[in-house]
């Protein structure tokens, strides 16, 4: 389902650029990075998981907000939430 609506979303031409994380009132800049069939947050998004302190057991849900905005969930292994 990622990749059908990667292609239906951004298509073929999609050659990445500025995107914009958010989670509550907090939010970060990063760069999108296409690959063939979907895209990777790059530049920007070590500073994000610093700043929430999260570890690599940590599960991220991004949700589309708008053209590249894109809602963060974050799910800590420790506690659950």
């Amino acid at each position: 389902m990622a990749d059908e609506f990667w292609r239906e979303f951004y298509g073929k031409i999609f050659k990445g650029g500025q995107s914009t994380l958010y989670l509550g009132d907090r939010f970060w800049n990063v760069k999108m990075d296409a690959l063939s069939d979907s895209c990777v947050f790059t530049h920007g998004c070590s500073q994000m998981i610093n700043d929430l302190a999260l570890d690599m057991r940590s599960t991220f849900v991004f949700s589309l907000h708008g053209n590249k905005i894109f809602e963060l969930s974050v799910f800590k292994h420790q506690t659950g939430t």
